[in-house]
């Protein structure tokens, strides 16, 4: 089986990123439990600024905000949010 550089680079992103959100996430909720929700807003608005400043500089080929995808995913968004921030309460 052949597997492309174009292939394992993704993988491997993805996994680096898992990993250091993990880390960084335990991290926060211990050393700022009074901020939990705080936290939690200002990673994900700093994950999507990330992702438009890359999509500006084309490094990243990421799709158009579409609302219908926005309502399928909600869902799992919502249920995410909430798992962080109950595993992280005291």
């Amino acid at each position: 089986m052949k597997v492309s550089l174009n292939a394992i680079a993704p993988i491997l992103a993805y996994c680096a990123s898992s990993i250091t959100m993990t880390l960084v996430n335990r991290y926060l909720m211990k050393a700022f439990r009074d901020y939990l929700f705080f936290m939690l807003s200002i990673q994900a608005g700093a994950c999507v600024l990330l992702i438009h400043i890359f999509k500006a500089f084309n490094l990243v080929n990421a799709k158009s905000f579409n609302l219908e995808d926005a309502k399928k995913w909600l869902p799992v968004s919502v249920l995410q949010a909430v798992m962080l921030y109950t595993g992280a309460q005291r």
